[in-house]
């Protein structure tokens, strides 16, 4: 088996129907996510709102809607499923696409890989991505932005490694793979 995981973190953002720039998205007063306009501004994930407001006035503010991104990754999964039968969604931002049936058919994992990128890029998703025999390792390694191929056990043990101790939101049920919600 070999797993391509898909990570969407502007995903609470990027599901927004309508939106202008700059933007962020906030829950419980705190800035969760902004765009590329407000982080140059100095807008972070974790900021007070009124600090946001205070760097950036011009700020459009929407509150985080979970349903609305679940609705996305989903959206999102049923158009993966044209590269491989096999997909799971991992909320609240990850795919993962099991793509080691699907090589031959594809002309190997770099192509695979290239046209899904292509095909996130034009439904206008910013994706962090790796791929990894076990579901697991490629979720944490595309979370931390990997952008690799480990299609061998030792590599992907050797690129884990490497990974901090405390991965930065990693999802509750991203250590459970019993809760996995298979889409195909």
């Amino acid at each position: 088996m070999l797993w391509l995981a898909l990570h969407f973190p502007l995903l609470p953002l990027e599901a927004l129907p309508l939106r202008q720039s700059p933007s962020a998205v906030v829950a419980r007063g705190r800035v969760q996510v902004g765009d590329a306009e407000a982080v140059a501004a100095g807008v972070c994930a974790g900021q007070k709102l009124s600090t946001a407001l205070g760097l950036q006035p011009g700020l459009s503010v929407f509150e985080r809607c979970a349903a609305r991104e679940q609705q996305a990754l989903e959206s999102l999964a049923c158009w993966a499923g044209r590269f491989t039968p096999t997909i799971s969604l991992v909320s609240p931002d990850t795919l993962l696409l099991e793509i080691g049936g699907c090589l031959r058919l594809f002309g190997g994992a770099e192509s695979i890989i290239t046209a899904v990128l292509a095909g996130c890029t034009e439904q206008s998703y910013s994706t962090r991505w790796s791929v990894a025999p076990t579901p697991l390792g490629a979720g944490w390694l595309a979370r931390m932005g990997s952008s690799e191929i480990h299609a061998e056990q030792a590599a992907m043990q050797t690129a884990l490694a490497a990974l901090p101790c405390a991965i930065p939101e990693v999802s509750p049920q991203i250590s459970n793979l019993d809760q996995l919600v298979k889409i195909k």
